[in-house]
């Protein structure tokens, strides 16, 4: 009979901004120490939040590319940049 030895290289923690996902960082923190691994972190995020992000940015860039349109055919004001 074989013998395997398997060496983790790699630990993969996802992050929520959660209290409980903190704490499973921390814990891994000292995994990853004592197994000299590596620590690789993803954040996460609902995809209600993201399509909110999303679409707040997607009004955001139509609003200037609205406002890049009117200003190259003349019709453009001045924005007060705040």
């Amino acid at each position: 009979m074989s013998t395997i030895k398997a060496k983790i290289s790699k630990i993969l923690v996802p992050l929520d901004d959660s209290e409980l996902a903190t704490k499973a960082a921390d814990y891994v923190l000292l995994i990853t120490k004592g197994l000299n691994t590596e620590l690789l972190a993803i954040h996460v995020v609902r995809s209600e939040d993201a399509l909110v992000a999303t679409n707040s940015l997607i009004e955001d860039l139509e609003s200037e590319l609205n406002w890049r349109i009117d200003i190259t055919k003349g019709q453009g004001r001045r924005r007060t940049v705040v």
